[in-house]
C-alpha cells in the first residue's frame, strides 16, 4: 500500500517537474512529431500580446456612439455614420491595394514578418496625428472631421498589414494543422493577456487622471481628450516593441518549392478565388451573422450608464474579455473530437440562444438587477464565442492550404482582402440599422440621454439584441455544406509535400504523381517521413513526446533512488558529482547545438532569399527579352509589308489586304474555338475534381459511420458482459455464507493490490 501511495504522488506533483523540464529541454529544438520548439512557441505568443494590445488601442480612438474620442471631440451621431461609410468607401478602394502588397511581398525573412518590423513606426506617427490635429482644429467643425478622417484611414491603413501579417503568420508557422490549432488555443489565451491588460490599464489611468466636471455634470476620463494624447501613445509604443518579438524570434514554414516568389495578379486572385468553395462558405456565414455579437457591444454601455462607477468599466470589460479563455483551451479538444465544422454550428447556436435572454432583461422596466442578468449572459456569449479566437485563423488556414492545393498558388491576402471588400459593402448597406434604432428613441447626439435607461438605453439594446438571434441561426446555414474534414486537410498538406519535393528535384514527377494518386485514394503511412524532411530540425540528442519523456525520468528517478539505497554516503556524494559534470557537458552541447541550428536557418534563409532573387531576376530578364523579340518582331512585320506594298500593284494589295483580313476572321474563330475547348476542358477537370472530393467526403463519413458503429457495438458487448458478471456475482453470493463471501471479496481485493504494485 505504501509504494501504492508514492506512485500516486509522483503523477500528481512530480509530472508537472517532468514538463517544466521537458519544455526547456526542448526549448530550441522543436519535440518529436513537432516543428516548433517552445522557444519560438513562446516567441509567437508574446509577440502577440503587443500586437494584439497594440490592435486594440484603436477601438478607443474609433467613432463609436456615446463613448470615447466621439464625445472628445463632440461629434454628432448622424456624422459618425458618415464619418463610418467615407471610411468603409476607402476601405474598398484600397482592399486590392493590401491584397496584392501582402501577396506579392518577397523579402530577407518571408512573407509576412517584415510587415511586423517595418509599421510599428507609422502606426505610431498616425495615431499621434489622429489624438492631437483634429482637437486642434476643434473650432471649425468640417475641418476637424475632414482631418479626423484622414488621418484616421491612415491609421486604420497600417494597422489593417500590421494585424494581418500577424494573425497570418499563424497559417504558415507549422504544416501541422494539430499544432496550428494547440498554439492558437494556448497561444490566444498568452495573447490575450495584450488586450486584457490595455482594457484595465486604459479606463482606470483615464477616469483616475483626467476625469472632469463639466455643466451637465461629470465627465468620464475615457471620454477626456488629454486621456488619448497622453496614456494612449505610451501604450502603443510599448505593445509595438513587443510585437518585434514575433518578428525575429518564429520562421515561416510554407510547404512549397524553395526560393519561390511570390506574384499575384488581381484577376488571377478573383479568378482563383471564385472557385474555392470553402472560403464562400465561411464568408456567408459571416454576413449572415453580421449581428450575431451584437449583445456584447453593450458592456460599456452597462458599465458607464447602467451601473456608473469608476471601476466599473475596466472590471467589468476585462472579465468580458476573459471569459472567452476557457472557449480558447477547450477549442482544441473540441475540434480533435467533433471537428471543426460541428464546433462552428454549436457555437453559433448557443450564441444566439444565450442573446434571448438579453432581450427579455432588456424588454422590461431596468432594476438593480438588469445589468447583472444582462452582463452574465454577455459572459456566456463571451465564452462560448472563445472558441472563434482558435476556430478563425484555423478555418482560414484549412481554406489557403486548399487554395494552395487546387490551384499551385497561396493568396492569404487576396482572400483575406476579398473578404473584408465584402463585409465592408454588407456593413455599408447594414449601417444605418444601429442608428434608425438610436434615433427613433432620441439618441442622436452627445451621450446625456444614455442614463435614461427605461425610455432610450434599455429599448436600444433590446431591439438591436433581437436582431442578432435570427443572425446567428442563419449563420449556422452555410456550414452545413461544409465537407473539407480533418482527415482530409491532412492528405491536402501531404500532396503539397510531395509536389515541394517534385519542384525542388528531390524526386521524379512520375514518383510524385505516384505518391499523390496513392494519398488520394486513403491510402495512409505513404510518405514515410518524406512530409517532414522539408522542415525537420537536425538534432544530435533524441527527441521525445510528452508522454515518453515522463516515462523516462520515472524510470530515472527510481534508478537513482535504487542507486542511493545500495550506496554509502561517499559513493552517492561521487555519483550526485559525476551527474552535475554530465548535466554541465550537455547543456554545452546543448547551447551548441542551438547556435548551430540558428546559424544553419540563418544560412538557410539567406540561400533562399539569394535563390529567390535570382528566380526573380531571371523571370524579368526574360520578360524584357520577350518584349525585345515582340517589339523587333513587330517592326521586322512592317518593313516587310512596306516592302510587300512597294512590289505590289494596287490591286493585288487590296486583294493581298482582303486575304490578309478573312485570315484574321479565320484565326480569331480558330482561337475563340480553342478557348472554348480549353473551358470545356477546364469545367470538365472542376468537375471532375469536385466529384473527386465528393467521393473522398462520402468515403470519410462512411469509415466515420463504421467505426461509430463498432464502438457502439463494443460498449454494448462491454455492458453486456458487466450485465454477465454482475448476475453472476449476484449468484456467487446467494450459494455463499456471509464468512464465505467476505473472506472472497478480501482475497479478490488483495489481488488487485498487488496488480496495482506490479
Amino acid at each position: 500500500m505504501e509504494q501504492i501511495e508514492i506512485k500516486k504522488e509522483s503523477n500528481i506533483f512530480k509530472k508537472v517537474v517532468y514538463l517544466l523540464k521537458y519544455i526547456f529541454k526542448h526549448w530550441d529544438r522543436p519535440p518529436k512529431n513537432k516543428f516548433l520548439g517552445y522557444r519560438e512557441f513562446a516567441a509567437y505568443c508574446v509577440g502577440g500580446m503587443g500586437v494584439f494590445g497594440a490592435t486594440v488601442i484603436p477601438t478607443y480612438i474609433s467613432l463609436t456612439a456615446g463613448l470615447y474620442i466621439a464625445v472628445a471631440l463632440n461629434i454628432k451621431i448622424i456624422d459618425i455614420t458618415i464619418i463610418s461609410i467615407a471610411t468603409n468607401i476607402i476601405s474598398l478602394l484600397r482592399a486590392p491595394l493590401l491584397s496584392l502588397i501582402i501577396d506579392n511581398t518577397n523579402s530577407r525573412i518571408g512573407k509576412f514578418r517584415p510587415w511586423l518590423v517595418w509599421l510599428p513606426a507609422p502606426i505610431l506617427l498616425s495615431v499621434l496625428g489622429l489624438v492631437f490635429i483634429p482637437y486642434a482644429l476643434m473650432s471649425n467643425y468640417v475641418l476637424m472631421l475632414v482631418a479626423f478622417t484622414i488621418f484616421f484611414n491612415i491609421m486604420q491603413f497600417f494597422i489593417a498589414i500590421y494585424s494581418n501579417a500577424y494573425n497570418t503568420l499563424v497559417l504558415v508557422i507549422s504544416p501541422s494543422h494539430e499544432e496550428r490549432t494547440e498554439l492558437m488555443s494556448i497561444g490566444s489565451v498568452i495573447y490575450s493577456l495584450g488586450p486584457s491588460i490595455v482594457t484595465i490599464l486604459f479606463p482606470l489611468l483615464a477616469n483616475l487622471l483626467y476625469t472632469t466636471k463639466g455643466p451637465n455634470g461629470e465627465i468620464a476620463g475615457i471620454n477626456n481628450i488629454r486621456s488619448m494624447q497622453v496614456i494612449l501613445p505610451i501604450m502603443l509604443a510599448i505593445c509595438l516593441a513587443i510585437g518585434l518579438f514575433s518578428a525575429f524570434g518564429v520562421k515561416e514554414r510554407f510547404v512549397q518549392t524553395k526560393g519561390t516568389v511570390n506574384k499575384v495578379k488581381f484577376s488571377e486572385g478573383l479568378k482563383s478565388a471564385a472557385k474555392n468553395k470553402y472560403f464562400w462558405i465561411n464568408t456567408l456565414s459571416t454576413i449572415v451573422g453580421v449581428f450575431r455579437m451584437v449583445a456584447t457591444t453593450y458592456v460599456v454601455w452597462i458599465a458607464t450608464y447602467y451601473i456608473g462607477t469608476a471601476w466599473a468599466q475596466s472590471i467589468l470589460v476585462t472579465l468580458a474579455g476573459s471569459a472567452c479563455v476557457p472557449g480558447m483551451l477547450l477549442a482544441p479538444l473540441l475540434i480533435k473530437k467533433f471537428g471543426k465544422k460541428k464546433v462552428v454550428i454549436f457555437t453559433n447556436l448557443l450564441c444566439a440562444v444565450f442573446t434571448i435572454p438579453v432581450v427579455l432583461a432588456a424588454s422590461v422596466t431596468p432594476t438593480v438587477a438588469t445589468p447583472y442578468i444582462m452582463y452574465i449572459f454577455i459572459l456566456l456569449i463571451t465564452l462560448v464565442n472563445g472558441t472563434t479566437v482558435v476556430l478563425q485563423p484555423a478555418l482560414s488556414a484549412m481554406i489557403n492550404d486548399y487554395q494552395q492545393y487546387k490551384t499551385g498558388k497561396r493568396i492569404e491576402g487576396f482572400l483575406g482582402q476579398l473578404s473584408f471588400v465584402i463585409l465592408t459593402l454588407i456593413g455599408i448597406g447594414t449601417a444605418f440599422v444601429h442608428p434608425a434604432i438610436f434615433a427613433a428613441f432620441g439618441f442622436t447626439e452627445g451621450a446625456d440621454v444614455l442614463y435614461n435607461l427605461k425610455d432610450v438605453t434599455s429599448p436600444i439594446i433590446m431591439w438591436t439584441c433581437l436582431i442578432a438571434v435570427p443572425s446567428g441561426l442563419l449563420s449556422i446555414v452555410p456550414f452545413f455544406f461544409w465537407d473539407l474534414t480533418e482527415k482530409r486537410h491532412t492528405s491536402i498538406m501531404q500532396v503539397l509535400a510531395v509536389r515541394a519535393k517534385v519542384g525542388d528535384g528531390k524526386i521524379s514527377a512520375e514518383e510524385g504523381y505516384e505518391l499523390e494518386a496513392r494519398i488520394e485514394s486513403g491510402e495512409v503511412n505513404v510518405l514515410e517521413g518524406l512530409f517532414d524532411e522539408p522542415l525537420e530540425e537536425e538534432t544530435v540528442e533524441e527527441t521525445f513526446t510528452p508522454s515518453e519523456y515522463i516515462k523516462l525520468e520515472e524510470q530515472r528517478d527510481l534508478e537513482r533512488k535504487e542507486i542511493k539505497k545500495n550506496s554509502t554516503k561517499e559513493e552517492w556524494q561521487a555519483f550526485l558529482e559525476e551527474e552535475k559534470v554530465r548535466k554541465q557537458k550537455e547543456k554545452a552541447i546543448k547551447k551548441q547545438e542551438a547556435l548551430e541550428a540558428r546559424k544553419r536557418d540563418k544560412q538557410l534563409e539567406n540561400e533562399n532569399w539569394e535563390l529567390a532573387k535570382e528566380k526573380k531576376h531571371q523571370e524579368q530578364e526574360a520578360k524584357k527579352l520577350e518584349k525585345q523579340n515582340a517589339k523587333a518582331e513587330k517592326e521586322a512585320l512592317k518593313l516587310e509589308r512596306l516592302e510587300l506594298q512597294k512590289s505590289m500593284s494596287k490591286k493585288d494589295w487590296k486583294q493581298y489586304l482582303a486575304k490578309e483580313k478573312a485570315q484574321k476572321v479565320k484565326d480569331k474563330q480558330a482561337r475563340k474555338e480553342t478557348n472554348k475547348q480549353t473551358r470545356e476542358l477546364e469545367k470538365a477537370e472542376e468537375k471532375a475534381f469536385i466529384e473527386r472530393e465528393k467521393q473522398n467526403y462520402l468515403k470519410e463519413m462512411a469509415e466515420e459511420k463504421a467505426t461509430r458503429e463498432e464502438k457502439r457495438t463494443l460498449k454494448e458487448n462491454m455492458k453486456a458482459e458487466k450485465k454477465k458478471q454482475k448476475l453472476e456475482r449476484i449468484e456467487l453470493k446467494k450459494s455463499m455464507s456471509k464468512e464465505e463471501w467476505k473472506a472472497y471479496n478480501s482475497k479478490k481485493e488483495n489481488s488487485v493490490e498487488e496488480t496495482d504494485i506490479e
